[in-house]
């Protein structure tokens, strides 16, 4: 049985695309971060709230960083999103927008996630990130197969996973994978 890849590997590494950069996620970003997290609004469609501090949403990413306990046999893959500078440029870059996200089991299968600030939503940079993602996952990770939940009323992120090319999860996935009860489950090949 294959195990899934360790943080520390070459997965682990900036990305970029047209428009954005994803750097890995770093506690030092929690700052930064945390004023495009606190928004309330942003949690209407999500199961989760906004971080109660800068402090507590450190403490997250320092667990987010260091990786599951060692009797899990996942990875976990986090990075922050960025616009690239108006001069596209990818050595400089404009403040973080929000994050994408994935645990990549030992199967190769990967539950990914992203949430982008209300600022700089409907621009098309969630599903520019999370395709980003896919594709470095797949090629370098070996990922084979993609999950994602969301709220069912979060018409957006549904949105953004049907243009990523995930669909409504079939019978034998729902048994395997159920989701919560007011969760839509979604899956997708690499």
């Amino acid at each position: 049985m294959s195990t899934a890849p360790e943080p520390s590997t070459a997965l682990a590494i900036p990305l970029a695309t047209e428009r954005l950069i994803l750097e890995p996620l770093a506690v030092d970003h929690a700052g930064e971060l945390y004023e495009v997290l606190r928004d309330e609004a942003l949690y209407r469609d999500l199961d989760e709230s906004p971080p109660a501090s800068a402090e507590a949403l450190r403490e997250r990413y320092r667990r987010q960083v260091a990786g599951p306990p060692a009797e899990r046999v996942e990875s976990w893959f986090n990075w922050i999103v960025r616009l690239r500078d108006a001069g596209g440029d990818p050595a400089t870059a404009a403040p973080a927008i929000g994050f994408v996200q994935a645990t990549v089991l030992a199967d190769r299968v990967a539950w990914i996630g992203f949430v982008i600030g209300r600022p700089w939503q409907g621009h098309g940079h969630a599903g520019e990130a999370a395709a980003a993602m896919l594709v470095h996952l797949a090629i370098a990770g070996g990922v084979r197969r993609f999950l994602a939940t969301t709220e069912s009323r979060n018409e957006a992120s549904i949105r953004v996973l049907a243009r990523l090319g995930f669909t409504d999860a079939v019978e034998d996935d729902l048994a395997v994978f159920p989701p919560g009860p007011t969760e839509r489950l979604f899956v997708r090949p690499a």
